[in-house]
């Protein structure tokens, strides 16, 4: 969740405001010169129920206590990408840019409550440094950031602390649960998910839905957000609200990127991997300790079809560009030229969605059908690891759950705020559809470790080729890509 659902917030609110009223009555009857009439029996309360009130969850400074760290020198080793959302979310000084000021304010307050200083080293190759330095016994790294993919080359169980053997409290919500779940191997977590940083929002894959555009096509943005809280957003309702939405803007009687489209997709492998999931179709996982593919499925079948249906007429349109001038996915729907886009979260920040004149939200990914029982949203996932070489490694994991806390509490709110035309502290509706969208990001064993021999290509050769038959393109790679998930699972034992 965002924090609470800002929904329930305002109905607190409400509640208060109805009590103070009352207390406050301007009745005559209840004035200074008309006292209450107390004549009547009190209330029996010998056997009235009390409702407990709610807690808040503990936070990681109730578990720490009073506890001071003198100057403890906290250092994340941090890459490969190159990317602001990586280098600049662990160790930032104020620059004027919301975001990253953010970081900087969460820092501050951690190294203020804990005595404690933050530190970050940036390295290309991230993987191969933190394996060098925890084979020589140096402790110059006290948590190493990396994505699943990069990260399995380290032999965890070699390397890394079992980051459930410190103590912290790995179910509360800046810890990201679903992620985090998928990710327990053998009833170890290596690797941990959280809320420290927007990167891994940031990588969401969503569907961004233009509600001006909408309402000129005839839907009311009420009515879609509904069917979305309802679970009801499906594929084959993405379909039907994008049927009559091609306009021949540019009038070169030809589809071309600058007229009017229905849904833009990001014609990118990833990007089709993500429709795949959201519609509950995982790639691979584990069963008694061994790999498993999933993928050649009844399910599978039916996704890619409805996507080639999709794809086939005029209405909708696959761009390989994101943000380039005359292809790009996140212009023709900045311009107000596309119904829904799907791309990571992170365009709306560096596409300058903001810019838009139109008004738009972000949407999970759509399921299959009505009977799914949950949406799912994936992305590229930057995980935090404990090396072998701490010295105290419950220390660690105690600073690493207070920035958790404190990126939940300040640096993903704002990600929202700035990102996002509606802001959904403005709106109860749009807070629950981005607890929605928070509550679903996932991945599997199968979708971060089972690219390295192309699989996730294998829904885009389809479309490319407006073919339904994807068995055997999944089964020319399935027994080299099982063998190397059988290596990586040899790196947990």
């Amino acid at each position: 969740m965002v924090k609470k659902s800002l929904s329930l917030l305002l109905a607190i609110l409400m509640l208060a405001g109805t009590f103070a009223l009352s207390a406050c009555s301007d009745d005559p009857a209840q004035g200074e010169n008309n006292p209450a009439d107390t004549s009547a029996p009190a209330a029996d309360t010998t056997t009235a129920e009390t409702t407990p009130a709610e807690t808040e969850p503990p936070t990681p400074y109730d578990l720490i206590g009073n506890t001071k760290y003198d100057g403890y020198v906290y250092t994340v080793l941090n890459g490969p990408n190159t990317s602001k959302w990586v280098t600049n979310m662990i160790e930032i000084e104020e620059t004027g840019e919301v975001l990253f000021d953010a970081v900087y304010q969460r820092n501050k307050i951690v190294e203020d409550k804990l005595g404690v200083v933050t530190k970050s080293m940036y390295m290309k190759d991230t993987a191969k440094v933190a394996m060098q330095a925890i084979a020589a016994d140096d402790d110059a790294y006290q948590t190493i950031m990396l994505r699943a993919e990069d990260a399995a080359s380290m032999a965890p169980k070699e390397y890394l602390i079992d980051i459930k053997t410190t103590g912290i409290d790995l179910e509360q919500p800046w810890f990201t649960q679903r992620t985090n779940q998928v990710n327990e191997i053998g009833g170890k977590l290596y690797m941990a998910s959280s809320e420290m940083v927007a990167t891994n929002i940031a990588n969401t894959y969503v569907v961004f839905y233009n509600e001006s555009l909408s309402k000129n096509l005839g839907t009311k943005p009420e009515d879609l957000y509904k069917i979305v809280l309802d679970g009801k957003w499906t594929i084959d309702k993405l379909a039907e609200m994008t049927k009559g939405a091609y306009k021949d803007l540019d009038g070169d009687n030809a589809r071309s990127w600058g007229d009017q489209y229905g849904y833009a997709l990001w014609d990118s492998a990833e990007a089709m991997t993500a429709l795949q999931y959201g519609m509950g179709q995982g790639t691979g996982d584990i069963v008694n300790g061994e790999p498993r593919l999933t993928i050649i499925s009844e399910r599978q079948g039916q996704i890619i079809s409805k996507l080639n249906s999709m794809f086939a007429g005029t209405d909708n349109v696959r761009y390989p560009g994101l943000n380039t001038a005359d292809n790009g996915v996140v212009p023709i729907f900045r311009e107000g030229r596309a119904l829904f886009a799907t791309v990571i979260m992170m365009w709306a920040y560096n596409g300058n969605m903001r810019e838009m004149t139109d008004v738009y939200a972000a949407l999970p990914t759509p399921k299959l059908d009505e009977k799914q029982e949950d949406y799912q949203c994936i992305g590229s996932s930057y995980f935090f690891m404990l090396p072998k070489t701490l010295k105290d490694a419950k220390k660690t994991a105690n600073v690493l759950a207070a920035l958790s806390y404190e990126g939940y509490n300040i640096v993903y709110p704002t990600f929202w705020e700035i990102t996002m035309k509606t802001k959904f502290s403005d709106n109860p509706t749009i807070a629950s559809i981005y607890d929605l969208i928070n509550a679903s990001r996932t991945l599997d064993f199968g979708y971060m470790y089972g690219n390295k021999y192309k699989l996730r290509n294998v829904i885009k050769e389809c479309l490319d080729n407006k073919s339904d038959d994807y068995v055997s393109r999944y089964t020319a790679v399935q027994n080299a890509t099982v063998e190397y998930m059988k290596e990586i699972l040899k790196s947990y034992q």
